[in-house]
């Protein structure tokens, strides 16, 4: 009798820890499957993103080299709010794989 007590705690130990996995895979699948949807999102909105050609006219060098600097500087910023924007997608992202693995 005590033998099988020891085998039914032993297995549902074993079983506990093989249910503790299965959620710590779900969990990491879902966190992959997040960041995939990031990635994919960053990869569309770069193929949207247009190239701007800008060829210099004789003359006007001051205002060509104001235009160039404020086009580098709306640029940076531009780059800066995409980063943003990609920090906030995996988070929200991340935000509904904890809601999945909570349920």
């Amino acid at each position: 009798m005590q033998a099988l007590e020891a085998e039914v705690k032993r297995l549902t130990l074993k079983l506990r820890e093989k249910e503790r996995s299965e959620g710590e895979f779900r969990r990491k699948i879902l966190e992959y499957a997040a960041e995939i949807k990031v990635w994919k999102k960053k990869y569309e909105m770069q193929k949207l993103a247009a190239t701007v050609e800008i060829s210099e006219v004789k003359g006007n060098e001051e205002e060509i080299s104001d235009i160039m600097e404020q086009l580098n500087n709306a640029a940076e910023k531009l780059t800066r709010l995409d980063a943003v924007k990609d920090l906030k997608l995996l988070q929200s992202e991340m935000e509904t794989a904890l809601k999945e693995i909570s349920k």
